[in-house]
């Protein structure tokens, strides 16, 4: 049988199981072991082992110690049963080669999971990074260069690292031209819960995006001086965050386009009328919402697509061809809906704070619910969850009283909270924006800053010191990093019967480090 663990250096790990057949699977560095028998007194040996090295014995061993001088991750196999690595591959013996492609983002990431039958395998990166095992970092690891080979002779997991930039808020926070209530169609009263995105385009165009049907976007070319009402396709509803630099949205009917400009929009599929992986439709004639409890999310140029729809989600990794259709899941009316940084895990979110996961390598696990939200009121817009690796960071509570930020340090299977209250600067915070390995909470005329989520959680808070020009424009919807200028800038609104509006800009300084990911191709020689 294979048993696993976690080990801290110099911390000796006993495990009490029982067999003949002691086989290292997967050991990063060098370990110390020791199998005895601790009832008979028969057996006591102990060793420095490798992975891949293993020992037999007459009768059964019951007690393993490993000691690591690193933290590391381990398997071994111990058993009164001899390995048959063939066996374990799952008929592995009759496959010759293993490959892929992962996106791995800033911070450490697991590329290539352990193959029991790999003999080595070929690795090449798009940008610089270190590679190892799982304590790699900036100063442990090998570091691949852009489009560089290596070949790396390893059955254990091999991890990716790449530093990733953490940004200061800077001196100079300015107003902003903002767009006002007559660029959209819709009625002004609660404006700000409306307008839930602010962007600039790849061409340098700004978009705001109001939701609720058609004319719902306002663009500018002229960095806001004017800004122009846009006629979306009808009944569009949610804007879905890219990475290419182009506004992609969509509607309640899982009708997905996408624009260059702002302006003209291109039709590129819609969900509902598609088939998913095993060709069939999806749409079975079961409940379909036109409404507003949708979501979506954008990756590699469109080529992985997310969406959600009241209470399940659809993934594309082919630009919409066919797609991944979850179980429904046991909440409604969903407002969001995200991909874990290691694309095997996607996130449903609910308005009242619950926090949905499945895990797509495992379907049949279906949604398990992380956080139910109940206790922290509600968290009001997707845009309120950031994602750093493993690490989540999330905004919300009442907005008139206590509000909450809350984190995950293991993929969101767990929450815990890591600041509350009612100050100014806290009942202020409605949106978590992630920068490199740090997190911007957006506020009432400031912001709070989590420097680097991988050391610490501590918030350092920035008034913006602006006497606004609409004074009652003071409530966060929407905000974003603006690489042209290196400011973080902020929609605010007011819920008067004739809204005002504000956009503040936060100029910031990103240290060294980077932003983005790295991808990684491999291909494995098997045995």
């Amino acid at each position: 049988m294979i048993y696993r663990t976690n080990l801290d250096a110099g911390v000796p790990n006993t495990i009490s199981k029982q067999g003949k057949y002691f086989y290292l699977l997967t050991a990063a560095d060098i370990l110390t072991v020791r199998l005895r028998d601790s009832i008979h007194h028969t057996q006591d040996y102990e060793t420095e082992m490798r992975e891949g090295m293993s020992a037999t014995f007459k009768s059964s061993i019951d007690e393993v110690v490993l000691k690591s001088e690193s933290a590391q991750y381990v398997e071994f196999w111990l058993s009164d049963t001899k390995l048959d690595y063939s066996k374990l591959a799952a008929g592995g013996a009759a496959a010759n080669v293993n490959g892929g492609t992962v996106f791995c983002p800033a911070g450490k990431s697991l590329a290539i999971p352990a193959d029991f039958r790999r003999k080595a395998v070929s690795i090449k990166v798009s940008d610089t990074c270190q590679i190892g095992g799982l304590d790699v970092s900036t100063f442990n690891g090998f570091t691949l260069e852009p489009n560089e080979k290596i070949k790396a002779e390893s059955r254990g997991d091999i991890w990716v690292y790449r530093e990733p930039a953490k940004v200061i808020v800077a001196d100079g926070v300015a107003e902003f031209p903002a767009p006002k209530e007559q660029h959209f169609d819709s009625t002004g009263n609660g404006l700000q819960y409306c307008i839930g995105d602010i962007g600039r385009l790849a061409n340098g165009t700004l978009f705001a995006f109001r939701g609720g049907g058609r004319k719902t976007i306002a663009t500018s070319t002229d960095e806001g001086v004017t800004w122009v009402q846009s006629t979306a396709p009808e009944w569009v509803n949610v804007v879905m965050p890219s990475d290419d630099g182009v506004l992609w949205v969509t509607t309640g009917a899982g009708q997905i386009y996408k624009s260059v400009d702002g302006v003209n929009f291109d039709h590129v599929v819609t969900v509902k009328s598609s088939v998913d992986l095993d060709g069939n439709n999806i749409d079975d004639g079961s409940y379909w919402t036109y409404s507003g409890d949708i979501g979506g999310q954008v990756l590699d140029a469109g080529h992985t697509i997310l969406y959600a729809n009241y209470d399940r989600a659809f993934l594309s990794i082919n630009g919409g061809k066919s797609w991944l259709v979850t179980p429904r899941c046991d909440a409604k009316q969903c407002r969001g809906v995200r991909l874990s940084a290691d694309r095997k895990s996607i996130y449903l979110l609910y308005s009242s704070g619950q926090f949905y996961i499945f895990d797509t390598t495992n379907p049949s696990s279906g949604w398990v619910l992380s956080e139910n939200g109940s206790a922290s009121g509600a968290f009001f817009f997707p845009s309120n969850t950031a994602i750093i690796g493993d690490i989540i960071v999330r905004v919300g509570g009442n907005i008139s009283s206590t509000r909450y930020v809350k984190a995950s340090v293991d993929g969101g299977k767990t929450f815990s909270t890591v600041k509350t209250g009612s100050t100014p600067e806290m009942r202020g915070v409605n949106l978590a924006l992630a920068v490199g390995a740090s997190v911007i909470l957006l506020g009432s005329n400031g912001v709070g800053v989590i420097t680097d989520v991988t050391q610490s959680f501590d918030i350092n808070w920035y008034d913006s010191g602006v006497a606004l020009t609409e004074p009652t424009a003071t409530f966060p919807s929407a905000g974003f990093y603006d690489s042209s200028d290196n400011t973080i800038k902020v929609f605010q609104g007011t819920n008067s019967g004739s809204p005002l509006t504000a956009i503040l800009s936060y100029p910031v300084s990103i240290t060294e480090g980077y932003l983005d990911g790295v991808t990684v191709s491999w291909l494995a020689e098997i045995n």
